[in-house]
C-alpha cells in the first residue's frame, strides 16, 4: 500500500491553509488598526475622529460579522 501524496492533493491542502491564514491575519491587522485609531481619537479629543475610527471599524468588522452570520458559523466551528 503506498502513501504518495498526489501534487494536486497538496497544492490544495496548500491553498486551503494560505486562504485561511490571510484570512486570520488580515483580521488580526484589521484589528490593531482599529485599536490604533481609537488611540489616535482619544489622543485627539474630537468628534471627527471618533466618527472616522468608528466608519473605519464598521467597514471593516461589517463584512466580517455578515459573513460569519450568512454561513451559520456563529461559534467559529464548521459542521
Amino acid at each position: 500500500m503506498s502513501s504518495e501524496l498526489s501534487p494536486e492533493a497538496i497544492f490544495s491542502v496548500a491553498k486551503v491553509m494560505i486562504r485561511l491564514l490571510s484570512a486570520r491575519l488580515l483580521c488580526f491587522l484589521a484589528l490593531i488598526m482599529t485599536f490604533g485609531l481609537f488611540s489616535w481619537a482619544l489622543w485627539a479629543g474630537t468628534w471627527v475622529s471618533f466618527a472616522a475610527a468608528g466608519g473605519f471599524a464598521l467597514s471593516v468588522f461589517l463584512p466580517v460579522l455578515w459573513r460569519t452570520i450568512t454561513k451559520g458559523d456563529v461559534h467559529g466551528h464548521h459542521d
